[in-house]
């Protein structure tokens, strides 16, 4: 184990640690770092019993952890934390984590914790328990930054009710954190959780491109994802159409756009008839000059016949009854 600032400890991936597939899980690395914090600030002299004695305690408000590459199941690993300073009178402290194979990032994190007072309440950081001469490590990963919901979620659909159990509380009397997370984990099957894994590897497919992620992205990645076209999805946001001038990717938003694209693409002539709907209701469409950028072979170019357009443009709509002349 290593000293203050950094503090760190040697482990190895076992069974316990893992799920149904040979990987650390998620609440394995919640756990190993809480640990983590447990083990320096008994170290420092501001743990838990040390905090008792001063009739204070610590309560871990706000967690964020990234997760990178897998933990492989015997895979020797090294957990380090650091606490960083604050101003004296600031009621928030944080602490960075980490977990890594070598060079390899498995995991990182942050959390956000005060102390308080039995009688008082709040503690100003000052009366954390850190030693005069304490050497912070002042570095967090990602910046530090955690992620705030401003949303109640009062529209939210009931999927799951959990209810405590005496393995759920700790020393603190009250639910852990780690068992929070393996509820929450709990509120989806096995099938669910594979799902979700394969949408957040095609979010992050597409977050690596440099694009920025939609809501329209989210969803319709995640309907595609319960439809089983998983493939198809992949394809599309690994195809781009052009690079505009700007340097941003021009990708099809939807199957039926990135098949009308491919079907543009590999035919001389393409007729299109879009599909009439109710008035009021507008579709976007992407726009003909596709055949301009995309020349055929031998210098003949796409023909593109279109009987009718409906589309939106700013506020701009054109109605059902607009057409323009079939042209070569």
């Amino acid at each position: 184990m290593s000293s203050t600032p950094k503090f760190s400890f040697d482990t190895t991936v076992t069974p316990d640690l893992c799920g149904k597939e040979p990987v650390m899980n998620p609440t394995a690395a919640f756990t190993l770092f809480q640990n983590a914090a447990g083990l320096h600030a008994e170290e420092i002299g501001n743990g838990t019993a040390a905090l008792a004695e001063r009739n204070k305690y610590w309560v871990a408000t706000h967690t964020r952890i990234d997760f990178h590459e897998h933990a492989q199941l015997m895979e020797k690993i090294t957990v380090s934390t650091w606490p960083v300073w604050r101003k004296p009178n600031a009621v928030r402290g944080y602490r960075g984590y980490d977990i890594k194979s070598g060079d390899k990032l498995v995991a990182e994190g942050v959390t956000e914790w005060v102390v308080l007072d039995r009688d008082t309440g709040f503690v100003r950081f000052s009366g954390f328990g850190f030693p005069e001469d304490f050497e912070f490590y002042n570095e967090l990963p990602f910046g530090g930054k955690l992620t705030h919901y401003h949303d109640e979620f009062s529209d939210a659909d009931e999927v799951y009710t959990f209810t405590v159990r005496t393995s759920s509380i700790d020393i603190g009397r009250h639910m852990n954190n780690v068992a929070y997370v393996r509820a929450f984990l709990d509120c989806f099957t096995a099938d669910e959780v594979a799902q979700l894994e394969q949408l957040f590897e095609e979010l992050l497919f597409l977050y690596r491109q440099g694009l920025p992620l939609t809501t329209h992205d989210v969803r319709y990645s995640i309907f595609m994802v319960k439809e089983g076209r998983l493939d198809s999805l992949h394809r599309m946001y690994a195809d781009t159409i052009i690079v505009n001038n700007r340097g941003r990717q021009i990708k099809a938003k939807t199957l039926g756009q990135w098949q009308y694209v491919e079907t543009i693409r590999k035919s001389f002539i393409t007729l299109f008839r879009p599909l009439l709907l109710p008035p009021g209701r507008s579709i976007c469409v992407i726009s003909p000059v596709i055949t301009i950028l995309l020349p055929k072979p031998k210098r003949v170019r796409n023909i593109f016949i279109c009987s009718g357009v409906v589309f939106c443009a700013s506020s701009r709509i054109m109605k059902e009854s607009s057409s323009v002349r079939p042209r070569i």
